[in-house]
């Protein structure tokens, strides 16, 4: 079976919601574009179902953030429409016309914002087992504020994963939430030679990303935390032979798998 993201071929994908085949296991994925692009090979829901066999939903979208931050450059503004923190309010509300109404924006969009729009409409949720939230690289890359004085703050990190984990612990009460960290990247700005351990662009490095999410995670006795930045085990010494990027943020086809190696491991571990 393929993952559920090959509906977003269609221009009206089939009537498959409420969630199918519940007599297995459904994760929902919620991320950017380390989720939400397959690249040269298979994106990671399809590899997760390939060899688990687990109903895998494809919500990433590439270009987003977890708070509801306004985006560097004016035509991504439409991405911040599709953060974590607004689209589990989608989820709350099946209010879609935030995104609907721009139209413009959706049909450019590069990823399948109309397909995966409908299933967040009409997903069963209360059907979902595990919900795997990833995101970091682009508020890496924004320098996105990491922690407020308000804890529920959505315009930082910390702040719309806390708001968003409780929304979706409201929204699939069934499930178990997994956040994913940040992974490893390089020469993200293509204009100096340092890796995210070093570079700061303003809210602080891959590591500070990594740690508080890791804080937030501990706080919800629902949440376990995978760890990509040490499970996979990828550094500035050993990065280059370790070849798991295709580029300076992005994972290869062997670092998606990589990916999926941990993301097994840890489910396995939550269900022992």
């Amino acid at each position: 079976m393929v993952a559920l993201l090959c509906i977003a071929g269609m221009k009206k994908p089939k009537p498959v919601f409420p969630a199918i085949f519940q007599e297995k296991k459904q994760i929902l994925f919620l991320g950017d574009s380390n989720i939400d692009y397959g690249f040269e090979g298979e994106d990671v829901t399809q590899i997760l179902n390939e060899r688990t066999g687990y109903v895998t939903y494809n919500e990433a979208f590439g270009g987003t953030c977890a708070g509801s931050v306004k985006k560097t450059y004016e035509e991504d503004d439409f991405l911040s429409l599709l953060c974590l923190a607004n689209l589990t309010k989608i989820m709350e509300t099946k209010d879609v016309s935030s995104i609907t109404r721009n139209r413009e924006k959706v049909i450019n969009c590069p990823s399948d914002v109309e397909a995966k729009i409908l299933v967040m409409k009409f997903l069963d949720y209360k059907a979902m087992d595990y919900v795997v939230i990833h995101y970091g690289m682009n508020d890496y890359a924004e320098g996105e504020t990491i922690k407020g004085e308000d804890p529920y703050d959505e315009s930082t990190y910390e702040g719309g994963l806390r708001s968003s984990i409780e929304r979706i612990h409201k929204i699939c009460p069934n499930a178990r939430i997994i956040l994913s960290s940040i992974t490893f990247c390089k020469d993200i700005t293509e204009k100096e030679d340092i890796t995210g351990f070093e570079k700061d662009f303003g809210g602080g490095t891959i590591a500070d990303y990594r740690d508080a999410m890791k804080r937030v995670s501990e706080e919800y006795e629902y949440a376990f935390f995978l760890d990509n930045l040490s499970g996979m085990g990828v550094d500035e010494t050993n990065y280059e032979e370790a070849d798991i990027l295709r580029d300076g943020m992005h994972l290869n086809q062997k670092g998606r798998e990589m990916y999926v190696d941990g993301l097994i491991q840890l489910i396995n571990e939550t269900e022992q």
